[in-house]
């Protein structure tokens, strides 16, 4: 005979707040951290793996480390004046920003914009979505050589990315094995409009979830609620160009509100 669970299911969007709130407080009393971080997932077969390391193309770290090396000159070349800082942090964030492969995976301080990723963004890719909730503190005390196991800032904290992984082709001795969780500057305005972070995946390619299964929990969006949750993203400001700050978006967002086809 089954033994029947324990587990409520959820059926509104306040029991999976409620739901949020319990994986975190069960994060918070492994590390003490009470901030973690929010991931959004449209499909929930998706892994938490950086575009870069998505390629089936590379079949080894040296081709890994070339093709990093050859998107970042790449880009630095052909984009010119463009970039406005010479720092290759920067420079990072800059390509994550706008679609090309990098090792970087964006997370956010905002619940409302995960869901969002979840569940409006590519409206036409959901599939059984859901949330990563993840222990920023938690992981970085993976790599205390690193971090000191708390939550840096690249720019003052480590080494130039150029230096880490670029300059030789190679990792050098100052890369993690696992992936490491870090506040940018937010010199973008991406950055400031989705409240965004970013984990960074060093020598182990394995998927975040994977490699360190302590630090991060996966949240199901149940179907019955997604209706109601997209609503209230709507109702609260929630849209393409209050997410992505460019023409662009902003162009899209005017044709989607007056339903123009």
């Amino acid at each position: 005979m089954k033994r029947k669970s324990d587990k409520k299911a959820i059926t509104s969007f306040k029991a999976f707040v409620e739901e949020v709130e319990s994986k975190k407080m069960l994060l918070t009393a492994r590390s003490g951290y009470e901030f973690p971080l929010f991931r959004g997932h449209a499909d929930g077969s998706w892994k938490l793996e950086p575009t870069l390391l998505r390629s089936k193309n590379l079949k080894n770290m040296r081709a890994l480390f070339d093709q990093e090396s050859a998107f970042f000159y790449d880009f630095i070349n052909k984009a010119g004046h463009r970039i406005a800082s010479k720092n290759s942090w920067h420079t990072l964030f800059t390509m994550r920003h706008h679609g090309v492969p990098t090792r970087l995976i964006d997370w956010t301080e905002n619940l409302f914009v995960a869901l969002y990723f979840a569940l409006i963004d590519n409206p036409e890719q959901v599939k059984r979505p859901c949330i990563w909730v993840m222990d920023p503190s938690l992981l970085n005390k993976k790599s205390p050589k690193q971090t000191g196991g708390y939550i840096v800032n690249p720019e003052y904290d480590l080494h130039e990315y150029f230096d880490l992984f670029c300059k030789e082709c190679k990792p050098n001795n100052h890369v993690p094995s696992h992936p490491i969780a870090f506040y940018p500057f937010r010199h973008h305005d991406r950055l400031i409009a989705q409240a965004g972070l970013f984990t960074m995946h060093g020598t182990n390619e394995r998927p975040l979830n994977e490699q360190v299964p302590d630090c991060a929990v996966r949240i199901d969006i149940p179907a019955a609620i997604i209706p109601e949750i997209q609503l209230l993203l709507g109702v609260s400001g929630f849209n393409k160009f209050s997410i992505y700050q460019d023409f662009d978006s902003l162009a899209k967002y005017l044709k989607e509100i007056y339903h123009f086809v």
